[in-house]
Formats: structure tokens, sequence, C-alpha cells
């Protein structure tokens, strides 16, 4: 399920999405996407964790919107040959500290913010 961090979008003042789209693959979300404009809704894309913003949970102009949340395309994948990180938008900072930290035993960091549960791809 999906995870309002910011409990202020929960109050009735603020449009709701009419739908919220987990896409378990790229095609899925590119499909979700074409869909989405298909039927006349906008897309909020929620990359993994909350905005500070909240840009991804309402909608300021009250046309009709859906979410796309990309919290299952998480996967994080170091390679420590290249000593590159390849990360998909769903994952939070926390996510992508751990992973770092655990394949290159400490040895690594990666710079990105002090909040663990903002989305990594925003």
């Amino acid at each position: 399920s999906s995870d309002l961090q910011n409990l202020r979008f929960t109050d009735p003042k603020y449009p709701k999405p009419s739908l919220i789209i987990l896409p378990q693959s790229k095609e899925q979300l590119v499909d979700g996407f074409l869909c989405s404009k298909h039927a006349g809704f906008e897309a909020r894309i929620r990359c993994g964790g909350h905005s500070y913003e909240g840009l991804s949970s309402t909608s300021n102009d009250g046309k009709p919107f859906l979410i796309i949340d990309l919290m299952d395309l998480d996967q994080v994948v170091v390679d420590l040959k290249s000593e590159t990180a390849w990360v998909e938008g769903g994952a939070t900072l926390g996510n992508v500290y751990l992973t770092v930290a655990e394949k290159t035993g400490g040895e690594y960091g990666f710079s990105g913010g002090t909040c663990p549960t903002i989305g990594s791809g925003v």
C-alpha cells in the first residue's frame, strides 16, 4: 500500500487522488502514465518516500489527478569495480544509505540529505 508521510494531507480541504498506481515494472510505469493522460487525469509521481513540498500528494488547481507511486521500483545496485551505484526512482534515501554501507562494508558513503524517508527521485 501507499504510505502518506505528511499527515496534513489527510485534511479534507486537500484534494485527493482519484487513483493510486503502484507499478511493478518500468513498462507498467509507462503504461500507467500514458493511460492517465488518455483518461484526462494529471499524473503525480511519488518517488518512494515523501517530498518536502507534498507536490506528489495533492492538486492546487482542482483538476482530477492520480498518483503513480514508485515505491516498488526501489532497487539499489552498487558496483564496487566501477565505484558507482544505480538507484531506481522509488528508493528512499534510507534505502540508498543502507545498501551502499552494506555492499561496501562502510568504506563508501553517499551524500543526499538528512531525511531517510524522502524519495531519492525528487
